[in-house]
């Protein structure tokens, strides 16, 4: 709606230059309209490096720990030791397979048996260099892997500056449309165009707004039947208070098997999600949705002690 409402302006510069303080206010609105853009892209960037760098250690950590025990099996094998064969014995499957914190735990056990025979292990291929870069892989994984809760802090700022472009646009806008009531008459082909141009328009069958995932903060896995309720933000001004007029409840949606949602329709502003489950503790969120573009909202719910 705003990207609409700019171009529409754009183009008609010859009857809006002569409205009092409208280079003024356009001009707010714009920078509203950048602040909006630059957070949204932000968010993205944040995103995708956090998954991209927790990702690419994870492999590094399985390949290394895979050749680990590997290599301390087939020494296990060749001194008939069994026990340390039953402990140190893990596929590559079961590795890919391990949650976080499984990988972890199961790294440190090759570690710490590779350590206890690490003299007789060098014909094996296993060193101290190999052990330090073992140690350092389970280190790193370790501090990357409760990074995404930290990306959300980050998320939260982006969304919080989105929401302060959305506040900005929408002041700079209930301006404008004031001084477009001055030519109501005089010029009636231009002032139906704007009021068009400022309706609020439902995505209905349109592309995808939001997106996400509800998993269990402990075992990582998606969470079925999670109630996500989206309260449109009473911070705002125009946009958002006709938002929150078009419906007298918020918008509420479940996540379906694997803990996934999707939502085709949702005005355009900030909202503040409530996400609920039972035997589990509530989680509030807020997010910024923005027309043409896909908002994402992964949260992960604690348990109840």
């Amino acid at each position: 709606m705003y990207l609409v409402s700019d171009e529409f302006l754009n183009a008609d510069n010859s009857i809006t230059q002569i409205l009092p303080k409208f280079q003024e206010f356009y001009a707010a609105f714009q920078d509203g309209i950048l602040q909006i853009r630059s957070s949204s892209e932000q968010q993205s960037i944040d995103k995708s490096g956090i998954a991209d760098t927790k990702s690419q250690l994870r492999k590094l950590l399985i390949a290394q720990a895979a050749d680990g025990s590997r290599k301390v099996q087939a020494y296990a094998k060749v001194e008939n030791n069994l026990t340390l064969l039953s402990e140190v014995k893990f596929s590559i499957s079961d590795l890919k397979l391990a949650t976080d914190e499984e990988l972890e735990t199961y790294a440190r056990s090759i570690h710490t048996k590779i350590k206890a025979h690490l003299a007789d292990l060098t014909s094996y291929g296993l060193t101290p260099e190999s052990q330090n870069y073992l140690s350092k892989l389970i280190v790193d994984f370790k501090v990357a892997t409760p990074t995404p809760r930290n990306g959300t802090i980050s998320t939260k700022q982006s969304t919080e500056q989105m929401a302060k472009g959305f506040v900005i646009s929408d002041e700079a806008l209930d301006k404008i449309d004031a001084l477009v009531e001055i030519v109501r008459i005089s010029q009636p082909d231009f002032y139906s165009g704007y009021r068009s141009a400022r309706k609020i328009i439902g995505t209905g069958g349109g592309s995808l707004q939001v997106k996400g995932f509800v998993t269990d903060a402990g075992t990582g896995e998606g969470l079925k039947g999670v109630t996500l309720s989206f309260e449109p933000n009473s911070n705002g001004n125009g946009m958002m208070k006709a938002a929150a007029s078009s419906s007298s409840e918020a918008l509420k949606k479940k996540t379906a098997d694997k803990g996934g949602f999707n939502i085709k329709s949702l005005v355009e502003g900030t909202y503040t999600v409530t996400v609920r489950k039972n035997g589990y503790a509530d989680v509030v969120s807020t997010i910024a949705v923005t027309n043409g573009e896909l908002a994402t909202l992964d949260v992960e719910l604690v348990k109840n002690i």
